[in-house]
């Protein structure tokens, strides 16, 4: 089974409107494609999980299930982040998300997977912003910025909107401290669109 050719035809279906049609098709193939093809079976419980929570109305327990089902398949830090994911950007429960994204960020580390890592404390920080956990969100800037010294493996952009929601709310100190780690970051990025965010941070001016 060509997971392409599923996944093509269940978008297909999303965009003409038939929701309940692409679910179906996915999960059609989620049961027929063989164990060999794990990778493609966490392919097709994201795309269920990501439809779940697009489609109309949003079907948030449908998509829970789905990410929950392919933290058991997968086993990684990265499949947790992606559920945490889904309760903070989807479902709008950062409280959620602050539990879920310390398992995925503990997890990440034990398996030296430095680019999810440094994911799961963008999120972190900006969860913590939410349920206003300053430790928290200290935390974050403090992995971020030990992750950036050691020139560790990561993309650049996750961390840019938690500085740009965290440097208005912190003394003049960790200010210091948030604008040269954009300035540096800003010298990392490869999106134009985040260089210049992060430019913005690091000189307000």
């Amino acid at each position: 089974m060509d997971y392409r050719d599923v996944h093509d035809r269940a978008l297909e279906l999303f965009k003409s409107g038939r929701f309940d049609d692409a679910i179906a098709h996915l999960e059609d193939a989620r049961y027929k494609i063989g164990a060999m093809e794990r990778d493609h079976v966490l392919d097709l419980l994201m795309d269920l999980m990501h439809m779940s929570t697009l489609r109309e109305p949003p079907d948030y327990k449908a998509a829970e299930s789905y990410a929950i089902e392919a933290e058991r398949v997968s086993g990684s830090g990265y499949a947790k982040l992606q559920t945490a994911m889904l309760f903070y950007w989807a479902m709008k429960q950062p409280e959620r998300a602050t539990l879920k994204g310390a398992e995925a960020l503990e997890l990440s580390r034990r398996e030296n997977d430095t680019a999810t890592s440094y994911q799961c404390l963008a999120l972190l920080g900006l969860a913590s912003l939410d349920t206003g956990d300053t430790r928290y969100a200290s935390d974050s800037l403090c992995g971020i910025e030990q992750m950036v010294a050691a020139q560790e493996r990561f993309v650049v952009g996750d961390e840019t909107l938690f500085l740009e929601r965290m440097i208005p709310t912190v003394d003049s100190d960790t200010k210091v401290r948030i604008r040269k780690l954009a300035s540096t970051l800003a010298s990392l990025c490869r999106g134009e669109d985040f260089a210049a965010r992060l430019r913005r941070i690091a000189n307000p001016g």
